[in-house]
């Protein structure tokens, strides 16, 4: 048996949560490269703070026991593909005594209808058999994997939306995604679905119980306080409230007890004349770091909702990617990651300092932000932040890590200053251990239950919605309904929601402004190609398919809203040099989905039923660096011609077009009109790996035909 088959299966999914009772975070320390930063060597040290109660909501909106079931189907159905089960066995055999495999490639063995022709005891297929060694089946496990990331792919996205009752972000989605696909990711190590099959049926028996338990735990709100609650409810689940690894450590205490009087000794009898009580701080510098950063953090999002007016949440919001970092990397043995935030954090904090200030005059904790400020500062040029910095395994030896010297590790009750100093660096190290809590998720119910759980002790309540009854937390102080969706009934339990004269859908200009602020990062940042792309990709949707998204009655409400939330993720990464999770997307919706419009289409049409959509065509193919290509023009003045070119540039053309001269016969716009006339094929694996000439839908629109090929076809690689 492998040793990897011998341990249970981990998520290891690590997640900090930062306590505040106005804006709660959920800190995500180690977000996993293959998913979401595939291809990109510096992704490994991602760190990203969510909002706690965006989260808990989104997560409540998702029947979380029957996606889990489903997906749970969904592996056993690949289990019973005989062939996992033939190679398992052929691995086990591997140490022992020559294994034979079946000859037949991996993606042929995957295919559905061959379970029955890979039967290890049927003697006809003995012939067939090829004897590998460990490295081959290495190498066949991995084709694997990577086959199952791409054939799970589109499932696992469709059984998330199936499941979601109303819009979710892409953060919700993230988690979801992840704990699935990482089932996938883990196939090379216990390569058996089954497996897989059963941990997620028991996510999906503890979600639903949590659920339960969680219901009938509020319903002690008359009688307990929320910490109370919160208690009661960790204390059936045996959860976890403190970090451990910050603490205050006091000095030895030693009051005098009553004795009794020693004759033989009398000199025993007299006061001591030291002093009974110690104080020591047994921390490190970096220890003492951390603490300060995360209550900085805290008491700046504390203060953010009190300066809603002012510059300051900006700020924040284009500084926050920082903090998590910091505080991940605030181990000594990863001292310069953590140094390479600290001056973005210096900077951020005098800025969103000097805006406390000016704006909140007297208050306690702006005062405080100030002081803390100045302690970081002061930490920054401290004698063992150069010692690590001229020579880091030199301080390492010298144990620089602990401060000695640079601030005061003991006091003596008569030295009041020295005292005074040391009760306040102590003060900060319990708060942050009060503040702040990390673990490891062994699972998706673990932290389904710690979400729930950490938003208890940061004292917000959940509450049933009017309309339909589910639980969730209120986002302002007048909340009644939930942001449900009942597909059914075709209504948000939130009425408001439903009068689109009253609310009507989001403009993308929102959007578009925050493409500019994150290129205004990207270019601080001294990312060009980055800043670019968000540049661009604001026009996109400002002057491209956004108005045309906004306006179409073909598509729903919830359509839209997912497609603007899909195009606000990427985000500007200094680790990564370019947006994360998928490099630099264009999304397009199609045919009710929202995908990646990075991908080549064929369009073909007679240029006298489009002449504008031609000539456009026309002078963009004639660029030198153009992604549109001539393929095939007839003879006349605007003939029957065809190009290849990227299917998002093609509709963001068509839009204009359609947008400019409204009196001309409109364009049809592929992904929404006539969507009968159009035939995809959702069983294609759409990945940057398929094959050329993949192609994954078609179709001809009034005398427009297009062919959209996979992403990972390229024109110019055409035999």
């Amino acid at each position: 048996m492998l040793e990897s088959e011998k341990e249970p299966f981990n998520w290891g999914f690590e997640a900090g949560f930062l306590r505040s009772p106005v804006n709660p975070r959920m800190l995500l320390l180690n977000r996993t490269p293959e998913i979401d930063c595939a291809g990109d060597e510096n992704a490994t040290g991602n760190a990203s703070a969510w909002n706690l109660v965006s989260i808990a909501n989104d997560l409540l909106r998702v029947d979380l026991s029957s996606l889990f079931n489903e997906i749970g189907d969904h592996f056993r159905e690949r289990a019973n593909q005989r062939f996992y089960i033939d190679l398992q066995n052929a691995i086990r055999q591997s140490s022992t005594a020559p294994h034979h495999a079946q000859q037949a490639s991996m993606d042929w063995a995957a295919e559905p209808g061959h379970d029955d022709q890979l039967d290890p005891d049927d003697p006809d297929q003995e012939s067939a058999q090829a004897e590998l060694n460990e490295a081959e089946i290495e190498v066949n496990l991995q084709k694997q994997k990577e086959s199952d990331l791409d054939f799970f792919a589109p499932i696992i996205d469709k059984v998330i939306t199936r499941h979601a009752h109303g819009e979710i972000s892409g953060m919700a989605r993230y988690l979801l995604e992840s704990v699935c696909r990482q089932c996938v990711m883990n196939i090379t190590a216990i390569p058996d679905y089954r497996y897989y099959s059963c941990w997620m049926d028991n996510n999906a028996i503890e979600c639903n119980e949590i659920n339960r338990l969680y219901r009938a735990v509020i319903t002690t709100s008359g009688q307990l306080n929320k910490q109370e609650i919160a208690s009661l409810f960790s204390s059936y689940l045996k959860l976890e409230s403190n970090d451990m690894s910050i603490n205050a450590t006091n000095g030895k205490t030693d009051l005098t007890a009553p004795v009794p009087y020693d004759h033989d000794n009398p000199r025993y009898n007299f006061p001591k004349v030291k002093s009974q009580i110690e104080t020591a701080c047994v921390c490190t510098n970096t220890e003492l770091f951390r603490a300060l950063l995360i209550v900085f953090y805290q008491e700046c999002l504390e203060l953010a909702p009190l300066l809603k007016n002012t510059e300051a949440p900006s700020l924040l919001a284009q500084n926050e990617e920082f903090f998590p970092a910091a505080i991940k990397t605030s181990d000594p043995r990863q001292f310069r990651l953590f140094d390479e935030q600290l001056p973005a954090i210096i900077r951020f904090g005098e800025a969103f300092a000097c805006a406390a200030k000016k704006h909140l005059p007297g208050n306690e904790t702006a005062q405080k932000l100030v002081e803390h400020l100045n302690d970081i500062k002061r930490m920054n040029s401290a004698p063992f932040m150069q010692a690590f910095r001229k020579n880091y395994l030199e301080a390492m030896r010298e144990n620089q890590i602990f401060a000695n010297g640079d601030f005061h590790t003991h006091a003596e009750l008569n030295d009041q200053e020295n005292l005074n100093r040391l009760v306040g660096l102590q003060a900060v190290i319990s708060k942050a251990g009060e503040l702040y809590f990390t673990e490891k998720e062994w699972s998706f119910a673990s932290l389904y239950a710690r979400i729930l759980h950490e938003l208890l002790l940061c004292g917000i309540m959940p509450m049933s919605c009017q309309t339909c009854g589910s639980l969730f937390f209120p986002t302002g102080p007048n909340s009644k309904y939930c942001d449900r969706y009942n597909k059914e009934t075709k209504l948000y339990c939130n009425p408001r929601y439903n009068t689109k004269k009253h609310l009507g859908r989001k403009s993308p200009r929102d959007v578009a402004l925050n493409m500019q602020r994150k290129a205004d990062t990207a270019y601080k940042k001294g990312l060009t190609d980055c800043a670019h792309y968000f540049e661009r990709l604001g026009n996109f949707v400002l002057d491209g398919l956004g108005p045309t998204y906004q306006a179409s009655d073909l598509i729903s409400d919830e359509l839209y809203a997912t497609w603007l939330s899909i195009v606000n993720q990427p985000n500007c990464r200094t680790e990564i040099k370019r947006p994360d999770r998928i490099g630099f997307p264009y999304s397009v919706m199609w045919y009710g989905v929202v995908r990646d419009g990075n991908r080549y289409v064929r369009v073909e049409f007679p240029g006298v039923e489009y002449p504008a959509l031609f000539e456009r065509l026309s002078r963009l193919a004639e660029r030198p660096q153009s992604k549109c290509t001539l393929d095939f023009k007839g003879p006349g003045e605007r003939p029957y011609s065809s190009w290849h070119i990227k299917l998002y540039k093609l509709l963001e053309i068509i839009a204009q077009i359609n947008s400019a001269d409204q009196m001309a016969k409109p364009i049809p716009l592929l992904g929404i009109d006539e969507p009968e006339r159009v035939s995809t094929d959702l069983t294609v694996q759409d990945t940057w790996n398929t094959p050329d000439a993949c192609v994954c839908s078609t179709g001809m629109i009034y005398d427009l035909s297009f062919t959209v090929y996979t992403k990972g076809y390229d024109p110019e690689k055409r035999d």
